[in-house]
């Protein structure tokens, strides 16, 4: 409300409310100070009056004379104010009384000599003496609120009276007086206004007075000279400008028109790049598809024609299909690395990354490369040191570059020692692994290896006569590396050999790779006969040599082969077979095979058949995302192929496996991957569930959480192993937890593996799941084994 008040209006206001708190306060006081002195008053007459009334009965309480003390009594009903009295004897009986209302109560015994407000009356006790001796006691009881009240009445008519009067005055007289200070404020208040809405800044305000107001007057002049000043200056700027705006709207138009010249042109030049791009990427699809299509042939069939010549006993065939078959995987090699080059030049290239037991890599890298090192009478060394814990990588691409390394080696060697040393060192974060690869060869000179890692590039002219190669290893393991986020680097001296180290981070992350394109090509699809019983297998492929190829060496496995020729008549098929396993190629017309895979795990008729993804790209993250079961990579791999596809026999024993996990995505995923091994998945929410599912029906593996709601997984363990029925069952802990050295002393010997949750992949959890069922099983079988 005082917010909408004006000036005056609030000064007047507050002289009013100052004038009328100071006349209160006063009033106040001089109330305050009346009832003191009044009480005080009241007081001396009630304690005279008692003297008398003591000295008056002196000779009536000394003679105990009753009557005579109360004629004395009775004289004080003239007194309004005294309400009671009495006169006690010396041993503080009571000798006579007067009560002037019905009611009133005399005190039996008198108190010691005292004069006390109580209420609203005066108490007061006075001793009666005689020759120096107290003979009795005087008791007058006096009313003193009646005459109290009556005081305040008038009081409080007298001071609204002067409280009126004192307003009345009070607002008269600061209505007047404010002007002297609400005017000057109030002419600079419309002054600001002139300047504000005429934008005259020569307009002053006028100073009436040196005090405060004054002061505030004097300064808004001084502000307005500057902001007068600030505007001339400002006005001068403007004029100048506008001159600038005009020379700067000419040449703005002249750059404009040379930018749209050379836009036009910039867009043409990248319109040019990008459909060469796109044309580049095309042809780098279908050269792909076209180059590794007769591969598929030559390297599928001249690993039948081997095997046919073997049972024919035609042996003397089988070095010439051996050495066709070389050829074949010597020029897919060629054509991979041409294929890499192209797509790392292009950007295509991706990685795919996993978890990788780098120990078991080196064994098979080492196990792999052995035969081709001891070809020229080389001695391979591999020194891998121990507990390096997993590495989260592209395995292929680290292999590859593995590889590249010590066939290179070899080949710059001749009987000669190659060593392969692994190593981790450890540091920030997860820190790096190092791979280092070092012959007894013939080394180089520094300007060799300057052209080292260049595509296309050898040592020397003489080194590519001598020792072969494309030169497209080393650029390639490079490329790889610094992919993954490493490095490759040489040490070399000519005539002691060749030092490479790889380093590579423990932990890589890359993006996703995205999906070729395909061509149209249709076919009828077949069904081709096989023993009763057998597992059908439907294979989606639109190449006939494929098709030719699979039914040749599946058949011969006992299986029934169904062909679809493309993406479509695969799904109708598949609905209308039901078979007991898919190949899947990727690269078909129409319809891809991701989308046939989506489409397939769509179906909830269909969704649990398994896949395996046969294609010649490789993009397995995009496979078993979408549900496949496993992958392969084109050309095909007969023995892997058979291997895979045996794996997923009706006729293979099931065995059931518990998963102990409170999270149940952690468990739909378990046993998604499980149930697509065969194997039966149980589920159970913490470890007191987990009791009552092994109780119910005894599994062959559990696979046990340790941080869970209710009961842990170390609770669970302990409890499992208290009954001797179920001592046997293996356990595999899946956990998020760092395990410390306690944790790990509380779970040795009762479990047969911890693998940490986000370290491990899908192959490793079904590897060690399968071997722990063998072992369950058939555990004198494993120990042959």
């Amino acid at each position: 409300m005082s917010g909408h008040l004006s000036f005056k209006w609030k000064l007047t206001l507050i002289l009013m409310a100052t004038s009328v708190l100071s006349l209160l306060v006063a009033c106040a006081a001089f109330v305050g100070y009346d009832n003191y002195l009044f009480r005080h008053s009241v007081k001396q007459d009630v304690e005279t009056l008692a003297n008398i009334l003591g000295q008056a009965s002196q000779a009536a309480v000394a003679s105990r004379d009753k009557d005579l003390v109360d004629k004395t009594l009775a004289e004080l009903s003239g007194r309004e104010q005294i309400v009671a009295a009495a006169v006690y004897s010396a041993d503080d009986t009571p000798i006579s009384q007067y009560v002037k209302v019905a009611g009133e109560v005399i005190p039996s015994k008198p108190s010691e000599s005292r004069s006390s407000f109580e209420g609203g009356h005066l108490v007061i006790f006075r001793p009666i003496f005689w020759r120096q001796a107290r003979i009795g006691t005087v008791y007058l009881k006096a009313d003193v609120a009646t005459q109290l009240m009556g005081r305040v009445s008038r009081y409080a008519n007298i001071v609204a009276m002067v409280m009126l009067i004192s307003c009345l005055v009070a607002f008269l007289t600061s209505y007047k007086l404010q002007p002297l200070i609400s005017k000057p404020i109030l002419e600079l208040v419309r002054t600001a206004r002139v300047v504000t809405q005429h934008k005259d800044y020569l307009v002053r305000a006028q100073k009436t007075t040196d005090d405060e107001v004054g002061a505030l007057i004097e300064a808004f002049n001084e502000m307005l000279a500057v902001i007068q000043q600030r505007d001339a200056e400002l006005q001068h700027a403007h004029d100048m400008l506008e001159v600038y705006n005009e020379n700067l709207e000419r040449k703005v138009e002249e750059r404009t028109a040379e930018l749209v010249r050379a836009t036009a042109a910039a867009h043409e030049a990248r319109t040019t790049a990008e459909d060469a791009n796109r044309i580049k990427s095309a042809f780098l699809a279908n050269m792909s598809h076209e180059l590794r299509t007769p591969l598929n042939a030559i390297i599928g069939y001249s690993e039948m024609l081997q095997e046919d010549a073997r049972d024919m006993g035609e042996e003397h065939f089988v070095a010439d299909l051996q050495k066709i078959h070389s050829a074949g995987k010597h020029l897919l090699g060629l054509i991979n690395d041409v294929l890499d080059i192209s797509k790392i030049e292009a950007g295509k290239m991706d990685l795919f990354l996993e978890t990788i037991d780098v120990a078991a890599m080196i064994e098979d890298v080492a196990s792999t490369i052995k035969p081709l090192v001891e070809k020229d009478g080389n001695t391979l060394h591999v020194d891998c040191e121990e507990n390096l814990g997993p590495m989260r990588a592209d395995a292929r691409k680290v292999r590859q570059g593995l590889f590249n390394l010590l066939s290179n080696a070899g080949k710059s060697t001749d009987k000669g020692s190659i060593f392969l040393q692994v190593l981790r060192e450890r540091g920030r974060g997860a820190g790096n692994f190092v791979f280092r690869v070092r012959d007894t060869g013939i080394g180089m000179t520094s300007e060799q290896i300057n052209k080292l890692f260049k595509a296309f590039a050898q040592a020397d002219a003489s080194t590519t006569r001598k020792y072969g190669g494309s030169g497209l290893g080393l650029a390639i393991t490079r490329h790889f590396c610094q992919m993954m986020g490493g490095d490759v680097t040489v040490e070399s001296e000519p005539g002691k050999g060749s030092t490479f180290t790889i380093r590579l981070p423990a932990v890589v992350v890359s993006t996703r790779p995205e999906k070729p394109e395909m061509a149209k090509i249709t076919r009828e699809p077949r069904v081709l006969e096989a023993p009763s019983g057998a597992s059908t297998i439907l294979v989606i492929d639109d190449d006939p040599t494929v098709h030719d190829l699979m039914r040749r060496f599946l058949t011969k496995e006992g299986f029934r082969v169904v062909i679809a020729p493309d993406g479509k008549e695969g799904i109708r098929m598949a609905r209308e077979v039901k078979p007991d396993l898919i190949t899947l190629d990727v690269l078909m017309a129409e319809m891809d095979g991701w989308s046939v895979l989506t489409a397939l795990k769509a179906d909830p008729e269909i969704a649990d058949i398994p896949v395996i993804i046969l294609t010649m790209f490789d993009n397995k993250e995009m496979g078993f995302a979408l549900g496949a079961t496993d992958y392969m990579t084109k050309p095909i791999n007969r023995d892997r192929l058979v291997h895979v596809l045996r794996k997923h026999r009706h006729n293979q024993q099931a065995c059931q496996v518990l998963v102990v996990e409170d999270e149940p995505s952690i468990r739909q995923m378990v046993r998604r991957v499980l149930e697509k091994e065969g194997w039966t998945v149980r589920e159970a929410e913490n470890g007191k569930a987990g009791l009552q599912a092994v109780a119910e029906s005894k599994p062959a593996v559990i696979l046990s959480d340790l941080m869970m709601p209710m009961m842990n997984g170390f609770d669970f363990i302990r409890e499992l192993r208290t009954n001797p029925d179920w001592q046997d069952i293996p356990v595999v802990i899946l956990t998020a937890k760092d395990l410390t050295v306690e944790d790990r002393q509380q779970l040795k010997g009762n479990v047969e593996q911890i693998l940490q949750k986000g370290d491990y992949s899908r192959d490793q959890l079904l590897s060690e799941v399968r071997e722990l069922v063998k072992h369950t099983i058939h555990p004198e079988t494993a120990a042959k084994t």
